[in-house]
């Protein structure tokens, strides 16, 4: 996650406000959702977890089928439906297949995303079906908590998948794993993540220690929790678009600033010292 950093300049008993503000919140992405960032050349199948994951990058695996594939050139099972790269979970003896993929910042709690990925159940292993689990994990090497259980269908084309969600916990890696009720093949790639943006800016406050809080689209609320989850600033505000908040009231690294706008709303990590905003 990109964040401003701002020091105070207390020499100045009065500062100009800044006309150039500056966004300090960018949507997490998953690093490799699309899978094309691997080194396997070409088509491999059954893949020890330690395999798989030297072979791919921001993803890990760790459950206990140990027979991950990532199929693309001189794959006999279908082309990918994003790119050159798929990648297929088994169930052999109901041990699942499972891996995370890595963000490019923590999933916040109680904020509320968007994933879409594509899916599909091949037939080679007869009339068996699997159910896919999708969670959220703060271990690269752990499902973490289940968000979502989808149900791949036997198909020739992959088929778009939807889920929105708020996340339950702080979480760094989307987590994709076969349920492990039956000896299924899932087949999966793609997958992308998106929140309800909200763009926060902060710049300095004509009011010295004060920052302004901005939003293009008017504000309706703005809330400040530290680390554990402790609300220490919580405030209603009528659609303005300009708030000044002095957040030097609440010391503290990691501290989350959430700010609602029409219904949306979108939160990032808030370090302040006695100085200022200093990530």
């Amino acid at each position: 996650m990109h964040l401003l950093n701002i020091m105070a300049h207390k020499r100045f008993s009065v500062v100009i406000f800044l006309s150039l503000s500056v966004q300090i919140l960018y949507g997490q992405k998953i690093l490799n959702g699309d899978f094309e960032d691997n080194t396997a050349g070409s088509t491999q199948y059954n893949l020890k977890n330690d395999e798989w994951t030297s072979y791919m990058n921001n993803c890990y695996a760790y459950a206990p089928g140990v027979e991950l594939d990532i199929q693309g050139p001189g794959s006999t099972y279908g082309t990918a439906p994003s790119g050159k790269w798929f990648i297929s979970l088994a169930t052999p003896d109901n041990r699942p297949d499972g891996f995370t993929m890595k963000l490019s910042s923590p999933l916040i709690k109680g904020q509320q995303y968007e994933l879409t990925w594509m899916q599909r159940a091949d037939d080679c292993c007869g009339n068996n079906l699997d159910p896919l689990l999708i969670g959220v994990s703060n271990d690269e090497n752990s499902f973490g908590t289940q968000i979502y259980i989808s149900h791949p269908t036997k198909q020739v084309d992959f088929k778009k998948e939807t889920l929105k969600f708020t996340c339950p916990a702080t979480s760094l890696y989307i987590s994709v794993q076969n349920k492990g009720d039956d000896r299924g093949w899932n087949f999966v790639d793609n997958f992308q993540l998106k929140q309800n943006d909200v763009d926060i800016f902060i710049a300095f406050s004509p009011i010295p220690d004060c920052y302004v809080v901005s939003n293009p689209n008017g504000i309706d609320e703005i809330s400040i929790t530290d680390a554990d989850g402790k609300q220490l600033f919580d405030q209603k505000y009528s659609g303005e678009k300009d708030i000044e908040v002095d957040v030097r009231k609440f010391p503290g690294a990691d501290n989350i600033i959430t700010v609602k706008s029409k219904g949306k709303s979108s939160s990032t990590e808030l370090e302040v010292n006695s100085d200022g905003v200093t990530k």
